[in-house]
């Protein structure tokens, strides 16, 4: 069950990522987060990110995470372009939501009501 009024937040991406060839999104996350560790060990890496490589469904709702877009919004555009079951599109774009803000990959900013 989800929490009243997450269909209105607006996911924010908080991570780098670039785009690979076949259309998919690679998130770039770092490895240290500290200032400390970031300018002493990172020089140090030859990968100071962890590359986390998207399916289409989480490549679509990461360009999705754009500041603009709801979640309701961002499901009915997944729905729309994957097809299938409403209810299961909706839940697994709701369970990747949430393990992108437990990472801190995205964050949540709160739609405004008229």
């Amino acid at each position: 069950m989800t929490a009243p009024g997450y269909d209105d937040g607006i996911p924010v991406r908080q991570h780098r990522a670039v785009d690979r060839d076949d259309g998919r999104v690679t998130v770039l996350v770092p490895k240290f987060t500290g200032r400390l560790a970031r300018r002493l060990l990172v020089p140090l890496l030859a990968k100071p990110d962890i590359r986390m490589h998207l399916d289409e469904l989480g490549s679509g709702v990461w360009r999705g995470c754009d500041g603009r877009t709801t979640v309701a919004q961002l499901t009915e555009a997944m729905q729309a372009r994957f097809g299938g079951d409403a209810a299961e599109v909706r839940t697994r774009v709701h369970l990747f939501l949430r393990q992108l803000a437990r990472e801190g990959s995205i964050s949540f900013i709160l739609k405004e009501h008229d």
